[in-house]
């Protein structure tokens, strides 16, 4: 039995979203957003960050950016930062935390993500708790609203272990056939896995917005014909040469740009975002318990 068919079975074994995880006496206030798309070069990463830096300049909320992209993660450098050290060195060195988090704009914090790491299997007990005590402390002092997982793109294992132990999961595409059809293996991955998962869309790099219409229209029908199942769309962002420039010159378009018309756009997106607070959300410690039965961490 490989993975996979291990993931179906303990889900489909405990329950829609009960997958055995004792929840914490604690309020859960904070907010798991897992934001994922079918393929690569649809903006993801990039959409990510400034979704996170809307929410925390436009909403007033703390933000948490975890790049969880072991294959390319790049959050640091689209923010223009080269942070000393990366998740890799919480979990295999023992730094703590606090060390390896820097601050972006507007407050908002990023734990780095670590390159060329196709899945986090190996880990001794020290280093899985040193890892999840480290993190509930950081939530005991900073109570984040809202942390933004940037995954990786596809339908591999580790992916599908952030989307399934996150609160909610957000699928960036574009226009293009292959990434209508990518995106539509993803969710009917996790469809299989977790039907009651809430799944949005936001189209990116659109020339219009009855163009994103159209692609979440195409999406919707299938996904209601062939898996019974309704997806929301949360908006659209424009393709941008300011886009591109803020790339380039690598500093998040909302800071360089805050006055062009994506800007307005993905702000308009954290503001919907915010607007759906979601029942049911976990604690910081409770989707890393989650995702430890996902990625086989169990003793």
């Amino acid at each position: 039995m490989d993975q996979a068919d291990s993931l179906r079975q303990l889900v489909r074994s405990q329950g829609r979203n009960d997958v055995g995880v004792v929840v914490s006496k604690k309020e859960a206030n904070t907010r798991i957003i897992a934001v994922t798309s079918g393929k690569g070069g649809v903006g993801k990463s990039n959409l990510s960050l400034n979704l996170g830096l809307a929410i925390a300049k436009s909403q007033a909320k703390k933000v948490l950016i975890l790049d969880a992209d072991f294959g390319t993660a790049n959050v640091d450098i689209l923010m223009g930062v080269f942070p000393k050290y990366n998740i890799s060195n919480v979990i295999y060195d023992q730094i703590p935390i606090e060390e390896v988090i820097v601050e972006g704009p507007y407050g908002v914090k990023v734990l780095p993500g670590v390159s060329g790491v196709a899945q986090l299997t190996s880990l001794t007990e020290n280093q899985k708790q040193f890892f999840f005590e480290q993190l509930e402390l950081y939530q005991d002092k900073h109570h984040p609203d809202i942390i933004i997982i940037d995954t990786g793109a596809g339908v591999g294992n580790t992916v599908m272990n952030f989307l399934l132990s996150a609160d909610e999961v957000i699928v960036v595409l574009t226009a293009e056939p292959t990434s209508l059809s990518d995106s539509y293996a993803v969710i009917k991955t996790l469809h299989q896995y977790n039907s009651e998962m809430k799944v949005s869309i936001i189209a990116n790099m659109v020339n219009s917005e009855n163009e994103a219409l159209k692609v979440y229209s195409l999406l919707q029908n299938v996904c209601s014909k062939f898996l019974a199942k309704s997806i929301e769309y949360l908006g659209h962002v424009s393709a941008s040469k300011t886009l591109c420039s803020a790339v380039r010159e690598q500093r998040p378009v909302l800071v360089n740009y805050p006055n062009a018309t994506v800007s307005y756009e993905i702000i308009k997106l954290a503001k919907k975002i915010v607007s759906i607070d979601p029942a049911g959300k976990k604690s910081f410690s409770n989707f890393f318990s989650l995702a430890t039965k996902y990625f086989g961490w169990n003793d």
